[in-house]
């Protein structure tokens, strides 16, 4: 007797959301270069003779953070996926991706604060 492998809806369910929560982190990259930017003016010397060193404090700042950030997403994007995969059932897993969704909207809140501070 074969016995046929199939997939199950909630696997599908994870998946769908996994690639929900994928995607979503990557439209963090707005807001977090406006708080990478920020940290770039709060790391330059204030010293009116040294606009060029500032600038580039600045363009350092935020290239450095997109980097670690798509470090992080990456791992997290690995992660992210085991951890809604083993989730026992709908409730469980609709749980994880409202955790996911929520730090998603936190960040952008974040970025939103930051630059109505930073820019006004």
């Amino acid at each position: 007797m074969v016995f046929e492998e199939r997939f199950s809806w909630l696997s599908v369910l994870a998946t769908v959301l996994w690639l929900v929560a994928a995607i979503g982190g990557l439209t963090l990259i707005q807001p977090l270069l406006v708080v990478f930017f920020a940290v770039g003016q709060l790391l330059g010397s204030g010293d009116p003779t040294s606009v060029t060193e500032d600038k580039y404090r600045i363009i350092s700042a935020r290239y450095f953070g997109v980097f670690a950030y798509g470090a992080v997403w990456l791992a997290g994007v690995i992660f992210l996926n085991s951890w809604f995969l083993k989730a026992r059932n709908a409730a469980q897993l609709l749980l994880r991706f409202g955790i996911v969704i929520a730090g998603e909207a936190l960040v952008w809140g974040l970025g939103v604060l930051v630059q109505e501070l930073v820019m006004s």
